[in-house]
């Protein structure tokens, strides 16, 4: 089983994972279940990522516009290593889905504006996905040196 399986195993449970077949084809990848059809591509160096991870101040940054993952300050490698960085990116693709491109843009803007990133509910929604998995919450928290 290869990682991307594992990791959409893991991640994707409560859509009923049932004959999962994932195709791997340069930087695109397409997940069908026998629900809906996943379809994402990954694009390293991203100028919006770039923007974003300046603006939150960080070492580097994910973010999705509707079925790509925009990278920056990390290689595709590494954050396909991530099973709960990947986990939190695809409940993203998930919501763009289920809410429309613009519709969702508009929906976690006013959401962002009314009760900040950290407690935007599209946000807390992706980080629960995330935190399911245990080199997520070990490799994006800082613990206590003893």
């Amino acid at each position: 089983m290869t990682v991307v399986e594992r990791v959409l195993t893991c991640t994707l449970v409560y859509v009923y994972l049932y004959n999962c077949v994932c195709i791997q084809i340069g930087l695109k990848v397409q997940v069908q279940f026998t629900e809906f059809v996943m379809d994402y591509k990954i694009v390293e160096n991203s100028w919006f990522a770039r923007i974003a991870r300046m603006v939150l101040k960080s070492r580097n940054v994910a973010m999705v516009l509707g079925k790509s993952i925009h990278l920056s300050g990390v290689d595709r490698a590494t954050f396909l290593r991530d099973e709960g960085w990947v986990a939190h990116e695809f409940c993203h693709i998930r919501q763009f889905q289920e809410h429309g491109y613009l519709r969702f843009l508009w929906l976690y803007l006013v959401e962002s504006v009314r009760v900040g990133y950290y407690n935007n509910k599209y946000e807390v929604e992706a980080r629960v996905e995330g935190m399911k998995h245990r080199r997520y919450s070990t490799s994006l928290v800082k613990l206590p040196q003893q």
